[in-house]
């Protein structure tokens, strides 16, 4: 773009005629059936042979592809009547579930499936022993769900039970076949270890468990789009196709049609999940642009994948998986298209030639690379609060591996369709290269160290402006100078230093679930003391994350871990890779060593409090008040947090401590104080001893509010309706939402609810 020598190819194919051709294809496709599109790819494949007019070519053959994919994609009759709301909370649904689980997120909640309502597709967590009870295969759904809306980075997602659910099978056959030959592929990699399996599943269908800590090597580095189902993949599946089909004498239309029938087969058995159909319907548009000795422009590609983006899925433009697969495009074409300096070398000397070629095609590949990181910088750091520089040269290095296992196992798994028993012999080989790849991208993660963490967040909107005013600017003027420099500014923003928004001191008890999330103010100090739940940590996660981008400030002061267990840590891992956290303060108890690992590897400044120890902070006061007890299998040792939101505003914030650990907090603390969140979500330990030792500590400390961080479902153990502690018995987050206590003159003002 910057002048004519670069210039985009003409605009030569009718984007108009193209878009007719989808809208049409999708009509023949959800109203009509097989014999349709059956009919469509006839007339193609007919013009193709008989040379009748040209133009109708690329037409005919989006129509085809658009026909066949529409049998499979959910249009509005499948959508339910009524929109979800804004807030979280129970809501009716009615849609179309779909035929894969996701995989297990943790213990026994997670197994995800794909629900589409209001032509948008949501993940629908269910227990794995609720998920075994509703059918295998796309089905549709009625009843009621709890719904929790987009906040942060993190997406909209619904939790179910089956108990609440009611469905109706699938009338579709095609469903049942495609579920077969998922069951037949998977499998044949039985075979393979856990590791590796879930690895090739990802590769293959975009659904897998990996481990943690593999999931996390991939994050920080940048390549967490090798794992996803995207047009990288289809790129990947077309390459080797071709190369196929090259080595074998295949070329001209017959290779091309050969490729729309692959490629039009893996989509569907992926599913036809929108970045897979985008990728497919753009790349064969502009392979078919080119196999009729026709330019296409990267405009036309674009504009005709949005079309069918749109017509298909309804998914909106403000999409954040549709911005980041378009913004790499566009990285890879204006940036990775950009002129490299002349070689300086002299002589004709064939081993210099050699270095000179094998020098600019690797200077080549950087420069791609990065033109696809600094498009996708602002996006992935406005929505994950970090970005990999470093992916830069990680890509090139790990996509040949991930390309590798990905062509292993796509001839794999066409043997498993036809011959099972052959399919088995290649999974060896399978497995030491998946491991192998996995392994290196460990090692990458280990030699990087962090990732670049957002320090502020810009106001909303700032940086999507900047980017269209660089790409406005970019194609009035044919300049792509403009295009890269609305890039930087936009990434830039997100590392401006900024101060603090002003805010009143507070004590923010996010409602999380079963598990705990503190948040603190004091005096522009914001201090976490926990950071848990039963999902993996990831409500706790986005609860922090809409709060920092609220405050404009990518930033915790002090976080506070109160012990190990996975409801109180489990979003540990992922905010010490996406947000700056200036001290971390630990028990010093062995429960508590795979967390001390993650914050030492995160390179975070690290504080321990041994037992029977107090660590005295600004506004804050922790206290290890148990000196003596076997730590390590307990929550006993856990710390007590004492707050001090002003002077007439004292808070006190409990871990899980049980009986001994009351008994000990009895002793060493003393009232009155404002508000107390109690130990272990409220819960009384066993036996006489527990009762006794709540009830000492509630009467050392008199507080005046009581509260609890507890699941919606939970209820209060009948012995809270006591007379001694019935006076006591505490606002829960189950009940109430999040619980929000604010310093005033007069003390403390409690207010509730899901946006508190």
């Amino acid at each position: 773009m910057n002048s004519s020598s670069d210039a985009s190819p003409v605009f030569r194919v009718p984007v108009v005629n193209l878009a007719l051709a989808t809208m049409a294809g999708l009509v023949l496709g959800a109203h009509g059936s097989w014999l349709g599109a059956s009919i469509a790819l006839a007339l193609f494949l007919a013009n193709e042979s008989w040379h009748y007019r040209r133009d109708l070519r690329v037409p005919l053959c989006v129509l085809a592809c658009a026909s066949f994919l529409a049998l499979e994609i959910p249009v509005a009759s499948a959508a339910a009547s009524s929109e979800l709301p804004v807030t979280a909370g129970l809501v009716r649904i009615d849609g179309v579930l779909g035929s894969a689980a996701r995989g297990q997120a943790s213990d026994d909640f997670g197994v995800v499936r794909d629900f589409v309502v209001d032509q948008m597709s949501y993940p629908l967590f269910l227990k794995a022993s609720d998920a075994a009870r509703l059918p295998a295969g796309r089905c549709r759904v009625r009843g009621l769900a709890h719904f929790s809306p987009a906040c942060g980075g993190a997406k909209p997602r619904l939790d179910a039970s089956a108990a609440t659910l009611r469905y109706e099978h699938s009338t579709r056959r095609i469903d049942d076949v495609r579920a077969a030959l998922q069951r037949r592929i998977r499998v044949s990699f039985a075979a393979a270890s856990a590791r590796v399996h879930g690895f090739v599943a990802r590769l293959v269908f975009g659904r897998g468990e990996l481990e943690d800590e593999d999931l996390r090597a991939h994050r920080v580095t940048g390549l967490a789009h090798l794992l996803a189902i995207s047009g990288l993949h289809a790129v990947f599946v077309a390459s080797l196709l071709r190369a196929l089909l090259s080595i074998i004498g295949l070329r001209g239309r017959t290779a091309f049609a050969c490729l729309v029938v692959v490629l039009v087969a893996y989509a569907w058995l992926c599913e036809n999940r929108a970045p897979v159909v985008r990728a497919v319907s753009g790349y064969l548009l502009y392979r078919a642009a080119h196999e009729r000795g026709r330019g296409t422009s990267l405009a036309s590609v674009l504009a005709f994948a949005i079309v069918v983006n749109l017509l298909l899925f309804g998914e909106s433009i403000t999409s954040l998986s549709l911005q980041l697969s378009f913004a790499a495009v566009l990285g890879i074409a204006l940036i990775g298209s950009l002129k490299l300096p002349a070689s300086s070398h002299a002589g004709s000397r064939r081993d210099s030639k050699l270095r000179t070629k094998l020098g600019r095609g690797v200077a080549r590949t950087l420069l791609v690379s990065f033109g696809a990181w600094l498009a996708t910088a602002p996006l992935v750091l406005d929505a994950f609060g970090a970005t990999c520089p470093w992916s830069i040269v990680w890509t090139p290095l790990a996509a040949p591996g991930v390309l590798l296992v990905l062509a292993l196992a796509g001839v794999t798994a066409a043997a498993a369709v036809v011959v099972p028993g052959l399919a088995a012999a290649a999974v060896p080989l399978i497995d030491v290269l998946g491991t192998w790849q996995l392994d290196l991208v460990r090692a990458f993660a280990d030699w990087q160290g962090p990732a670049w963490i957002a320090t502020s967040f810009p106001p909303e909107g700032l940086a999507e402006a900047i980017l269209v005013l660089g790409g406005t600017f970019a194609l009035l003027s044919k300049r792509r100078a403009y295009f890269i420099g609305g890039l930087v500014a936009a990434t830039l923003l997100y590392f401006l230093p900024t101060g603090s928004r002003h805010a009143p001191s507070s004590v923010t008890i996010h409602a999380v679930g079963h598990g705990q999330c503190v948040e603190a103010l004091l005096e522009g100090r914001r201090i976490v003391i926990d950071c848990g739940d039963r999902l993996g940590g990831r409500i706790a996660s986005r609860r922090l994350r809409a709060s920092l981008r609220r405050s404009g400030r990518n930033h915790i002061d002090v976080l506070v871990l109160t012990h190990g267990d996975a409801d109180h840590v489990a979003a540990l891992a992922e905010l010490s890779d996406s947000v700056r956290i200036g001290l971390a303060i630990l028990p010093d108890v062995p429960k508590l060593g795979s967390a001390f690992r993650t914050i030492v590897r995160a390179r975070i400044p690290l504080q321990l409090v041994s037992p029977g120890e107090r660590l005295v902070a600004e506004g804050l006061t922790l206290h290890a008040v148990l000196v003596d007890a076997d730590l390590a299998p307990s929550n006993e040792g856990g710390l007590v947090c004492d707050l001090r939101l002003s002077p007439s505003a004292r808070v006190l914030v409990f871990g899980d401590h049980e009986d001994a650990g009351s008994a000990a907090a009895a002793s060493a603390l003393s009232g009155p104080v404002d508000a107390m969140v109690l130990p272990h979500h409220a819960s009384i330990p066993s036996g006489a001893s527990g009762a006794t030792a709540v009830t000492r500590l509630l009467e050392s400390c008199a507080p005046r509010l009581t509260l609890a961080s507890t699941a919606t479902r939970s209820a209060l153990d009948d012995r809270w309706s006591s007379a001694a502690l019935r006076p006591h018995a505490p606002l829960r987050t189950g009940v109430s939402g999040t619980i929000r206590l604010e310093a005033t003159t007069q003390g403390l003002r409690v207010l509730t609810g899901p946006d508190h």
